[in-house]
């Protein structure tokens, strides 16, 4: 599992600050991934996420390198990037993204099925679909609001991570 920082508000100092009490004790940093910022990944031995829309990927060596995709030419561009790793979606209607057009669960196995890089689904995933994604060729899911609003974020973070490693060693 691996946690993912974004901040797009937050000055620099302050988004260096969060990310550096994180990793001192709670998330190792070789498990964290920092949103848009290859210069504080590298600083500090985490991954890096890119929109799908970064002028440029930088790839450093051995690392988690991921860059959202939401349709067939922006995967394409992805994997030329040097992305080593593909967030799919928004798979389905979420609340941080009204209105965005959804992929469900047949578009994400279309683009599974074009990548050639782990594919990771994002938007509305929860307990409820989370298996279905897994299923439809995603190697894993980014969640945020099925637990970040949850009375028990920890207990609906482990109930979906089972889920999911438990479809993916399955198929």
């Amino acid at each position: 599992m691996r946690v993912w920082v974004r901040d797009v508000v937050a000055d620099d100092a302050s988004y260096r600050d969060r990310i550096v009490r994180l990793i001192d004790g709670i998330v190792p940093a070789s498990r964290l991934v920092v949103h848009g910022r290859p210069d504080l990944a590298e600083e500090i031995g985490a991954g890096v996420h890119f929109a799908a829309r970064a002028a440029a990927v930088i790839s450093p060596p051995g690392r988690w390198v991921s860059r959202a995709v939401h349709d067939h030419d922006e995967l394409i561009r992805a994997e030329a990037s040097g992305a080593t790793t593909l967030v799919v979606g928004t798979v389905f209607e979420t609340p941080s993204k009204p209105g965005r057009e959804t992929l469900g669960v047949g578009g994400l196995g279309r683009l599974c099925r074009q990548a050639n890089r782990p594919v990771y689904a994002i938007g509305g995933i929860d307990e409820t679909n989370a298996r279905a994604v897994v299923e439809a060729g995603a190697h894993g899911v980014a969640v945020c609001g099925a637990i970040m609003g949850a009375e028990e974020p920890a207990a609906v973070a482990a109930r979906i991570a089972g889920i999911v490693g438990s479809t993916a060693s399955s198929g």
